[in-house]
C-alpha cells in the first residue's frame, strides 16, 4: 500500500494488476520478440512523451491531462481508447463489443489519438 490511502482503490488495484501483467507477459516473450506489445505502443507513439521528456514533465501532469482529455470524450469514444490501449483489446473483439465495423472502430481510435496529441500540446505537455 502507498503510504496515502488512495482515493480510488479499484483503480489503484487495476493498475497494479495490469503491471504485474505486463510484466509477466515481457517475461513470457521476450526471447521470442513478440510484437503485439510494440502494435499497441506503437499506435500511441506520437500521442504520449517519450522517456526523456517524462523527466522534465512530471508524470502526473501527463495522467492528470490524459484523464480530463478522456473525461471530454463521450462514453463510446472513451470506452474504446481504454479497452484498446489500457485493458488491449484487438479491433475485432472490440467491433464484437460494440457491434461496429472494424473500420469504424480504427477511425475512431485514430482521430481520438489526433485529438489527444492536439489536447497535450494545448496543455504544454511535451511530446
Amino acid at each position: 500500500m502507498p503510504p496515502d490511502y488512495p482515493t480510488h482503490l479499484r483503480a489503484y488495484v487495476s493498475r497494479i494488476v495490469r503491471n504485474l501483467a505486463l510484466s509477466r507477459y515481457r517475461y513470457n516473450y521476450r526471447k521470442m520478440r513478440d510484437s503485439h506489445l510494440q502494435i499497441y505502443l506503437s499506435e500511441l507513439q506520437d500521442c504520449i512523451p517519450s522517456s526523456q521528456d517524462v523527466e522534465a514533465s512530471t508524470d502526473d501532469t501527463v495522467n492528470s491531462a490524459i484523464h480530463a482529455f478522456l473525461l471530454k470524450q463521450d462514453v463510446t469514444t472513451r470506452t474504446l481508447f481504454i479497452q484498446r490501449y489500457f485493458c488491449m483489446e484487438s479491433i475485432s473483439s472490440l467491433s464484437k463489443k460494440f457491434g461496429l465495423k472494424e473500420s469504424n472502430i480504427s477511425t475512431k481510435l485514430n482521430r481520438t489519438r489526433l485529438k489527444l496529441r492536439q489536447y497535450l500540446e494545448k496543455e504544454g505537455v511535451v511530446l
